[in-house]
């Protein structure tokens, strides 16, 4: 029984060495170091569109929707845009 127990510890201290092994070596710095970097924040743009049959364009900064379409003219081939806009209503309410 015991040359089962010393077999059994045997293998589990080679398996937790060949563990040890395969794991990559840690760098240790000392010293002063750099802080990180600053993560820049980008700034949404002014006015975001969306496309489908229509275009919308909204301005969040001033609350503003704007939606566009095309519409056909007298003239054959010919379109003028048409756009409505609408202040939206503030966040919450």
């Amino acid at each position: 029984m015991r040359g089962i127990g010393s077999g059994l510890a045997a293998a589990i201290v080679l398996a937790a060495a060949t563990a040890v092994a395969a794991e990559p070596e840690v760098r240790i710095l000392r010293g002063r170091g750099s802080p990180p970097p600053r993560a820049v924040a980008e700034s949404p743009p002014p006015v975001r569109a969306f496309a489908g049959e229509r275009l919308w364009l909204l301005d969040e900064a001033s609350g503003r929707l704007a939606a566009c379409r095309l519409d056909r003219t007298s003239r054959v081939g010919e379109f003028r845009i048409r756009c409505a806009e609408r202040r939206l209503a503030p966040k919450g309410s």
